[in-house]
Formats: C-alpha cells, sequence, structure tokens
C-alpha cells in the first residue's frame, strides 16, 4: 500500500503495522494546503494507534517509530512543508509531550510538528 502511495501520490496515506499477519498498529495522514495560507503544504496525522497489549512494549515502539519514519518519507515524498501529529487529548500529556519531543517536533498550538 505504501508503494502505491508514494507511485501514485493521493491525498491520504493509511500505514499499517503487522506482526505474524495481524495488525498491531495504525497511522492515518492527510496532505494540503492550509485553508488560510497558499501554497505551503501540510502533511496532517490525525491518528495513531498502537493496541493496548503491545504499547508498552519494545514491539510497540518500534511499531510507532516505523509508522512515523513511513509517513515522513511519504510526506517529503509529496513535497509537504510539515508534519503535524494532531493531538486531540490531554491524557498522559506529560508522556505525550516526551515522546514528541524526541522526534524532534515542537509544540504547535495544541499539536506538534516536524519541520521537513
Amino acid at each position: 500500500m505504501f508503494n502505491k502511495y508514494l507511485k501514485d501520490g493521493g491525498n491520504s496515506l493509511v500505514l499499517c503495522a503487522e506482526m505474524d499477519g495481524r495488525m498491531i498498529g495504525m497511522l492515518h495522514c492527510s496532505i494540503g494546503e492550509h485553508f488560510i495560507s497558499e501554497g505551503t503544504l501540510l502533511a496532517n496525522v490525525s491518528a495513531i494507534y498502537v493496541e493496548v497489549r503491545t504499547r508498552q512494549t519494545l514491539l510497540g515502539g518500534r511499531a510507532v517509530s516505523k509508522l512515523i519514519r513511513g509517513v515522513s518519507k511519504w510526506a517529503k515524498a509529496n513535497s509537504a512543508d510539515m508534519l503535524i501529529f494532531n493531538v486531540a487529548n490531554g491524557i498522559h500529556i506529560a508522556k505525550t509531550n516526551r515522546f514528541f519531543h524526541k522526534l524532534g517536533a515542537t509544540p504547535l498550538g495544541g499539536n506538534y510538528a516536524v519541520r521537513l
């Protein structure tokens, strides 16, 4: 699926992380111009999910890292200027903040952005 999106373009992407044929995580991203600016392409990650039983393991961290590497590659291939991770709730916000800072992201309003 990832190679198809890289080749054919498209304005949205769904990536899945699997282990032994079982989906353990997913990510959804869309790309487009921001409604208040022209010529700037933003890739907006609206969902990252890793199943609960995998989340607190090394495999969970590996799944998230690969999903983020994949979406970053796709966003760059589609000329995005910025990758934005929409954070929809304040659950474990200190842990979320540490995670995104490790990625090199900075807060942008209530979201985090990585300049590409």
